[in-house]
């Protein structure tokens, strides 16, 4: 579909999608009264592409149907899936990746508020997904997620990993103990955040990266331990703030309020953070934390 095909047609209902589609910018602008959006072959669907949010058809429908019935599993076997793929679709309640998947584009789960399960075939290949933002993320609102059909409540990454991508693991709301081998060099943003039953922690070291060497107007940010949790407020969470007036960075981070324990393998002591990091340590979270260095 070409750019700004059927905008502002308030006429159309149901649309009739055959095969891969490729849509450009505002292909369905306006398009406000479209109630069904049907594909003939959902494979093929997850490998289409859309520009914006307006040129999928589901943004306004909120749902997709494959032949007469409507979508609520999906399984993704792709390598990448576009942005906006499954914008709005409230439809979905169940999801699988078996396959190996490389990349997400930014909301292509934005709106999926229906999404109860999770099911992904290998941890390590989850691990190498690269996520555009935390909606394109399914499992960020998801109580339910399984690998190798087994509910995760203990997470232990595998020794090897030597980044943990931002918001990789955000949502995943049954982790109680998370384990990151001291092969991990860097933690992005939100990798953890949202994980609001997580109880303890063990980390090679605090912040987001191993090495001490950080550009100056990032350190104050990258420093911190609710790095790893990101800027991104969910229920159950701890608000950590501050402004370093040196470099001019304002932080905003979330902890989740059930966690007790964090284990340091390695790197900076706590005792160090602690001091040069806050001001007032009897009106921060980390007052309470059981820190113990390993």
């Amino acid at each position: 579909f070409g750019i700004s095909a059927f905008e502002n047609n308030d006429a159309l209902k149901n649309i009739y999608l055959e095969g891969k589609i490729i849509a450009d910018y505002n292909s369905f602008y306006n398009c406000i009264n479209i109630e069904k959006v049907f594909v003939n072959n959902l494979t093929l669907w997850t490998q289409s592409t859309f520009q914006n949010q307006t040129s999928n058809p589901i943004y306004y429908s909120e749902n997709l149907y494959s032949g007469n019935n409507e979508v609520k599993e999906i399984s993704i076997e792709t390598s990448s899936l576009s942005k906006y793929l499954f914008i709005n679709c409230k439809s979905i309640e169940d999801i699988k990746i078996v396959g190996n998947i490389y990349n997400i584009g930014r909301d292509a789960f934005y709106g999926c508020s229906s999404i109860k399960n999770i099911k992904i075939n290998k941890l390590s290949s989850w691990l190498n997904v690269q996520l555009e933002n935390l909606y394109s993320n399914p499992t960020y609102g998801v109580n339910n997620v399984y690998v190798n059909d087994t509910l995760i409540t203990e997470l232990i990454i595998p020794e090897g990993i030597s980044k943990i991508n931002a918001y990789q693991f955000f949502g995943w709301k049954n982790i109680e103990k998370i384990c990151i081998p001291q092969t991990v060099q860097e933690i992005e943003i939100g990798a953890f955040g949202g994980c609001n039953q997580l109880q303890e922690i063990t980390i090679p070291f605090i912040g987001k990266l191993a090495s001490e060497e950080y550009y100056p107007t990032d350190k104050a940010k990258y420093f911190h331990f609710g790095y790893m949790f990101g800027d991104i407020e969910y229920e159950k969470s701890y608000h950590q703030s501050g402004y370093n007036v040196w470099y001019y960075v304002e932080y905003n981070f979330y902890i989740p309020l059930s966690l007790e324990t964090i284990y340091i393998t390695q790197g900076n002591s706590i005792d160090d953070y602690i001091s040069n990091n806050f001001s007032s340590i009897d009106s921060d979270k980390e007052n309470y934390i059981k820190y113990v260095k390993k």
